[in-house]
């Protein structure tokens, strides 16, 4: 596992949901929303080079150790799972809205 490199996919789900965001944040300030959106894109370009050291993300119906989750300056959150040589990256969250629940440390 150490030495094996992943090929990084994000879903359309997630790219989605960074989209969406990125456009929210470009209606108040544009080039604050082209920075965020760098920043998110290298932090998941990284997972590569970390991939099992994120934390497991755990909630109730779903199998332990299928998802991980990158939290990137405590205000976005990238949720992923690995198969084979691919990390896939399903969700892509503004930790700051309704989603406290899942910054919770439950791994």
């Amino acid at each position: 596992m150490a030495n094996m490199k992943y090929k990084i996919i994000v879903s359309p789900v997630a790219l989605k949901m960074l989209n969406s965001h990125i456009e929210f944040l470009s209606m108040v300030n544009p080039n604050h929303a082209k920075m965020v959106k760098k920043l998110i894109l290298n932090s998941i370009g990284k997972i590569s080079d970390f991939t099992y050291q994120y934390s497991v993300f755990i909630l109730p119906g779903i199998p332990i150790n299928r998802y991980r989750k990158q939290i990137i300056q405590k205000k976005y959150m990238v949720i992923y799972h690995i198969e084979e040589n691919l990390i896939i990256v399903d969700y892509i969250l503004d930790s700051r809205k309704e989603n406290d629940w899942l910054l919770k440390d439950n791994s």
